[in-house]
């Protein structure tokens, strides 16, 4: 139990700090095109928002249990996959690259093509939203 609590905290402190790092980051990247168009801006705000939402949900619903928790399901052939709780936190963990990777991306594309990059953003926060009802599905299975 220690080890994992350990995990837990080391996990919390490096996103507080990727956070403080990202934000910093988007200060100096504002002052470009691409996040004064407010559509890309507010699609990306709302997919961070999404995101980090996500990790506080699931660090505030924490499951206390010595056996192995649910982290797959589906209707088709029920339990698919149990494991230790902190495997949980890799669904925001993709979620996260998924943004970054997305958001360099959409830079790239909007200097070419913008409505490309818009299609590319509201299929990020689509991504976020998505991870987000899979990790309220997994802690209301588990609990």
């Amino acid at each position: 139990m220690p080890q994992k609590e350990l995990f837990l905290k080391i996990a919390f402190r490096r996103i507080i700090i990727f956070a403080k790092l990202l934000l910093s980051g988007f200060r100096i990247a504002f002052k470009k095109s691409y996040f004064q168009n407010r559509a890309m801006r507010d699609v990306l705000i709302l997919s961070v928002l999404t995101n980090i939402g996500l990790w506080i949900y699931l660090f505030a619903n924490k499951i206390d249990s010595p056996y192995p928790i649910i982290l797959h399901y589906s209707l088709l052939f029920g339990v698919d996959y149990l494991g230790e709780y902190y495997k949980i936190f890799f669904i925001p963990l993709v979620g996260l690259i998924l943004l970054l990777g997305n958001s360099v991306m959409g830079y790239w594309i909007y200097l070419r093509e913008k409505l490309a990059a818009y299609f590319l953003m509201i299929a990020t926060l689509e991504i976020q939203i998505f991870l987000f009802i899979a990790g309220i599905a997994l802690i209301k299975i588990n609990s």
